[in-house]
């Protein structure tokens, strides 16, 4: 990209989106995708837990080649520098294939042609497993990485287009949280719940998460997030979203002791159509609201009929969420949904329908799915925790 190029992108008054510190999913619920040319990153550029899968989501709204970005720190060149700012996550990611424009530091220079060299040489040498510190992601780049070769580490099954079975998941993630400090993750009888839940998501990420429509088509990011919310005396949480508050300040009241590092939130994002668009309705006036809901219903599914297990995916994820007291956000193409299961208000675990509302700064949007548990100390689950207490309700 010449000199001159990047500087006449940035003489045209354009719409330019600042990632702040701590970016929220309230602050990026409201970006207007329609109006926004580019992003412009600091190196304090960060999401919160949960945020950048919908980050990432967005983007499903500009096709590639047509945003701007902007850098206001020198270009990465090595791995370490990658991992040091948000372009080394899957919405940098993203937004790299994305832009037209790339510069960096004061001057807005323009990315340097080994720029793009660098990044891929970053990608394969992490194995698409990218990240440290406070967040883990494991990446899949379409249509060339669809399955990463840190994914492929652990497969058993090669001749299955998605080549993990549960267990061999569940080996994967544990080794993603231990890398993030996480010493109880995964540890007591709720384990089964969790690994299920992300499984089953992301399984129907890598089934579901290709658009044939919209404006990233096959050329699409998709991501399994983890992160994590250190709880201490010292901790604030006042930066955070308001339903992440709440249920963190329920999570954290368990007795002296009995609570590990903090809180995991992992996330499931893609870049797809959405949850109820990839659904076929039952009629012509079935609302995108019904449909979504009956994506949660046991045996409704989007794959072919006649198959083994079709139809259990997203109700097995709703099951999780119940059995371990767990926050659920969903964000699908115009479509917003979360459920707090700490609050003890679902004696079964059934989708709140009234929790389902349109979204329509999300609509054209890709789907992310992330859930909020506690890590607690070993022999203790998250049931236990919620139960040993007598919390009112959040207002």
């Amino acid at each position: 990209m010449s000199a001159l190029l990047v500087k006449s992108a940035w003489d045209v008054k354009m719409n330019i989106q600042t990632i702040v510190k701590n970016c929220t999913i309230d602050d990026i619920r409201a970006w207007d995708m329609s109006a926004v040319d580019g992003f412009k990153l600091t190196r304090a550029s960060s999401f919160e837990p949960g945020a950048q899968g919908l980050a990432l989501a967005k983007l499903a709204t500009h096709k590639k080649g047509e945003l701007v970005m902007q850098c206001a720190f020198p270009e990465p060149v090595s791995a370490d520098e990658f991992e040091a700012c948000l372009l080394g996550g899957p919405f940098g990611i993203s937004l790299i294939r994305h832009a037209k424009v790339k510069s960096f530091g004061q001057e807005n220079k323009a990315a340097s042609e080994a720029f793009d060299r660098n990044l891929a040489n970053f990608y394969l040498q992490r194995g698409g497993l990218l990240g440290k510190g406070q967040s883990c992601a494991l990446v899949c780049v379409d249509p060339a990485h669809k399955l990463p070769s840190m994914l492929r580490a652990y497969a058993k099954n090669e001749d299955k287009d998605f080549p993990l079975d549960e267990s061999d998941f569940r080996q994967m993630l544990a080794s993603m949280a231990a890398a993030m400090g996480f010493r109880s993750f995964l540890n007591s009888s709720t384990e089964s719940s969790l690994n299920s839940f992300v499984f089953e998501c992301f399984v129907n990420s890598q089934e579901h998460g290709q658009s044939s429509k919209n404006k990233v088509a096959r050329q699409g990011v998709r991501a399994l997030l983890i992160e994590k919310v250190v709880v201490s005396a010292t901790t604030k949480l006042d930066k955070l979203s308001k339903g992440l508050q709440e249920y963190i300040a329920r999570a954290t009241e368990s007795p002296e002791g009995k609570l590990g590092l903090g809180l995991v939130c992992l996330t499931v994002s893609d870049q797809g159509d959405g949850i109820q668009v990839t659904l076929p309705p039952v009629s012509p006036n079935e609302s995108a609201k019904d449909r979504f809901a009956r994506a949660f219903v046991r045996e409704v599914t989007r794959k072919p009929q006649g198959a083994i297990k079709r139809g259990l995916g997203l109700s097995h994820a709703l099951s999780a969420a119940h059995k371990m007291r767990a926050r659920i956000e969903i964000h699908s193409s115009g479509i917003h949904y979360v459920q707090d299961f700490s609050l003890g208000e679902s004696p079964y675990p059934e989708l709140d329908k009234d929790a389902i509302a349109e979204d329509d700064l999300t609509r054209g949007s890709g789907t992310s799915v992330s859930i909020w548990v506690p890590e607690y100390a070993s022999g203790l689950d998250q049931p236990d925790m919620f139960d040993q207490k007598n919390l009112p309700p959040a207002a």
